[in-house]
């Protein structure tokens, strides 16, 4: 079961993304020279801090998604909240365009479904253009970038990777970690990285309400790597 978080309902004070590069313990010579001799994996670690809670809403919110996640369970899914990245919930680069149409994208004609809303603002992607084995460290886009990738986190088949480099006039990219599951040419690429993971506890968001009342609390995440063995499924 995939649990999808709404990043914008319990919006996070503070967030904390990073790889953890798990590293097989360091090989030492007599002589005191040591080296490590390679990784048995790296996996994106993402903790919301500080989620604010303060009336029925939002505190039932809350509730219910840990519930639907129970503990360490099911997987979630979300959208990686940074602010300098190339698209995503609170990325600079993109917010003029969601402002543009805060209520949806509507008809060519200009009318929002009865509702009172319109079509999703779209996520900005891309596709690979040569197919790539696993364990790859680069990969050639089938198209040019929107913006230049360095530092970027992006995600593909629901792995989060660091670009480290990217060249223009070959459309080339270089990512960490290496690809954890073997592409094809026409594979999309998420310019607003897609975050699936497990709670990194089986009590998340143990926090106090102040007076019963309201009250800030973190949850963690670790990226799930068991799914590169299955076939990828996009919807879950």
């Amino acid at each position: 079961m995939i649990v999808d978080w709404p990043i914008h309902a319990l919006p996070p004070g503070d967030v904390a993304i990073a790889t953890d590069y798990l590293n097989r313990p360091d090989q030492e010579a007599t002589n005191g020279m040591a080296r490590t001799i390679g990784q048995s994996g790296a996996r994106f670690r993402v903790s919301l801090i500080d989620l604010p809670v303060y009336d029925a809403a939002t505190v039932r919110t809350l509730r219910a998604l840990l519930g639907l996640a129970e503990g360490r369970t099911n997987l979630i899914r979300f959208r990686l909240p940074d602010l300098y990245g190339i698209d995503g919930p609170f990325s600079q680069a993109t917010a003029d365009l969601h402002a543009q149409y805060p209520d949806g994208v509507p008809f060519s004609t200009g009318v929002l479904f009865s509702t009172g809303v319109g079509f999703k603002v779209a996520d900005l992607k891309g596709t690979i253009g040569v197919a790539a084995a696993l364990n790859a460290r680069e990969l050639y886009l089938g198209e040019a970038a929107p913006q230049e990738l360095g530092g970027s986190y992006v995600s593909i088949q629901d792995f989060c990777y660091t670009v480290t480099g990217s060249w223009s006039e070959d459309n080339r990219i270089k990512i960490s970690p290496v690809l954890r599951r073997a592409i094809t040419a026409g594979t999309l690429i998420q310019y607003a990285p897609r975050f699936v993971g497990r709670m990194v506890t089986d009590s998340p968001g143990y926090e106090a309400l102040k007076q019963g009342m309201f009250g800030l609390h973190t949850v963690e995440f670790v990226e799930d790597l068991t799914r590169a063995r299955l076939p990828y499924a996009p919807n879950g």
